[in-house]
C-alpha cells in the first residue's frame, strides 16, 4: 500500500516547482486543469484519501486534463519528482 501525505500552505495560482519549466494551473481549477511540461512524463492524480484517480502521459508542452467529473476538494498531483497539492472548487 503506497502512503499519500498532504501539506498545504497556501494556494496559489502557479506551481512553486523546483523545475521553473513545468507550471500547473488554475489553482484552484474547475474543470480543466493546464500543465505545461518542458519533456514526456507520467502525471499521477491522488484524492485526499490517497485513492489513485488520473494515471495518464504528459506529452512535452501544453497537456489539458478534463476534472469535471471530480469532486471539490484537495487533490495531489504528481509529475516525476513534483508533488504538488491543488484545490478543485
Amino acid at each position: 500500500t503506497e502512503v499519500i501525505s498532504f501539506r498545504t500552505d497556501q494556494f496559489t495560482g502557479l506551481s512553486e516547482s523546483g523545475n521553473t519549466n513545468l507550471r500547473i494551473y488554475p489553482n484552484p481549477f474547475q474543470s480543466t486543469l493546464l500543465v505545461e511540461s518542458p519533456d514526456d512524463d507520467l502525471l499521477q492524480l491522488y484524492a485526499a484519501n490517497g485513492q489513485l484517480l488520473i494515471s495518464m502521459p504528459l506529452g512535452a508542452g501544453l497537456n489539458r486534463i478534463e476534472t469535471a467529473e471530480l469532486p471539490a476538494g484537495l487533490y495531489l498531483i504528481c509529475i516525476g519528482q513534483h508533488r504538488e497539492t491543488l484545490l478543485k472548487h
